[in-house]
Order: structure tokens, then C-alpha cells, then sequence
């Protein structure tokens, strides 16, 4: 069934879609016409033309670089905004389709004496309560 449902849609980038991403896209926008035109070169060269199936899927998982996954799901999203995919198959997309990785890391901030004593006047002064926790 779902294949099915996989079987009409073709990528085609169009200015509905970069209004898409400029303008209605989750989280943040794509402001910079930097940006927007590596987006674009990406989709024609990867994704212009083809039809959405498994396959593609697949290919697009196993992917190497990262950023053509983030803009397939951008498409998915503008797909289902538009209604041309139902809600399950937008599920299921997202859900095998991994988005970009990001390296969590945690970064050590040197403190100087003189700014924890700063922030513990300041917090005297203004908010006694955190001042005392």
C-alpha cells in the first residue's frame, strides 16, 4: 500500500518551494541567498526529475553528503503542506530519512574571578532569592 502511494510523485524544484523554504519552512529559515542556491544546485543534480519510491529512499539515506537527506525532508514537509503526500507516508519518510547529524559536544567557558563576582553583586542587588541559592 504504501508504495503505492509513493509511486506519483515527482521532484521538481519550483518557486513554490524556495517560497517554501523562505518563508513557511519549521524552525529556521533559509534567508541567505548563499544558502539557497547550494539547496538548489544540490536538488537538480541529486533530485530533479526523479520519482519519490524506496529506492530513492535508500539511495538518499546511504547518501554521503549529508545536507541532500536535510533537503529531501524540506521537500517531504513542502509536499505535505501542499497535501500531495497523505500522513502516513509523511511519517514514514521522516522517520527512515534521517536528518543531518550534528556533533553534540560540550565546551568548557574559562570564568574569571572577576566576572563571578560581578554576577553574584548583580545578583545580590536584583534577585536576592538565586542570590541565596
Amino acid at each position: 500500500m504504501l508504495g503505492s502511494s509513493l509511486a506519483h510523485v515527482a521532484f521538481k524544484w519550483e518557486p513554490g518551494f524556495e517560497e517554501f523554504l523562505r518563508e513557511r519552512k519549521k524552525r529556521r529559515k533559509i534567508a541567505s541567498e548563499e544558502t539557497m542556491s547550494y539547496y538548489r544546485s544540490l536538488f537538480k543534480r541529486f533530485l530533479e526529475g526523479k520519482t519519490l519510491s524506496e529506492e530513492l529512499v535508500d539511495y538518499l539515506v546511504n547518501h554521503e553528503n549529508k545536507w541532500l537527506r536535510n533537503i529531501f525532508r524540506h521537500y517531504v514537509q513542502y509536499l505535505y503542506y501542499l497535501r500531495r503526500i497523505p500522513p502516513e507516508t509523511y511519517g514514514w519518510l521522516m522517520e527512515v530519512v534521517p536528518s543531518r547529524s550534528y556533533r553534540l559536544d560540550v565546551r568548557s567557558y574559562p570564568i574569571s574571578f572577576e566576572d563571578l563576582a560581578k554576577t553574584m553583586n548583580t545578583l545580590r542587588e536584583s534577585h536576592e532569592l538565586y542570590y541565596l541559592v
